[in-house]
């Protein structure tokens, strides 16, 4: 049998018409791949798999920074949960020995001396922290009627 030899005229041809147009110029009977159909396969199957690795890698990094913020919004709930229960405690307010944007000193109904404070980026109670890493905090005091305390 004799290899049907492809000349320039059938080369130029088929890419500009595309592989269908070489399966014609085939020989009936022939199996296999033609080299477009598998440089086509290649490129397609890249291009997918890089498409899915971003996706993957964004689903991840997403996941993240999601997991690290819940953890930093269950620690802030924490914290302020804490602090409600201890300014609670306060007898009355005229135990309040200090008030400050970030700090507040009082005696408790023990008459014990309980002290929140901002500093450092950490929200003490008693001196030991509750919570660090904290970007801003401030303490406003109201009346009893509502009205903010100067």
């Amino acid at each position: 049998m004799k290899t049907p030899q492809l000349d320039k005229r059938l080369l130029s041809h088929s890419l500009l018409m595309g592989y269908a147009t070489l399966r014609r110029w085939c020989r009936r009977g022939e199996t296999g791949f033609t080299l477009i159909e598998l440089i086509l396969t290649i490129v397609v199957t890249g291009m997918l798999a890089g498409f899915t690795a971003h996706l993957l890698t964004a689903g991840v990094d997403t996941y993240e920074y999601l997991n690290v913020r819940k953890e930093g919004l269950e620690s802030s709930r924490m914290a302020l949960q804490r602090i409600v229960k201890e300014v609670r405690q306060a007898a009355d307010p005229t135990m309040i020995q200090k008030a400050t944007p970030d700090s507040l000193r009082y005696l408790n109904i023990d008459n014990q001396s309980v002290q929140v404070r901002y500093a450092n980026q950490s929200i003490l109670l008693n001196g030991q922290v509750l919570i660090d890493q904290v970007s801003q905090f401030q303490l406003t005091f109201f009346n009893g009627d509502g009205t903010q305390l100067a």
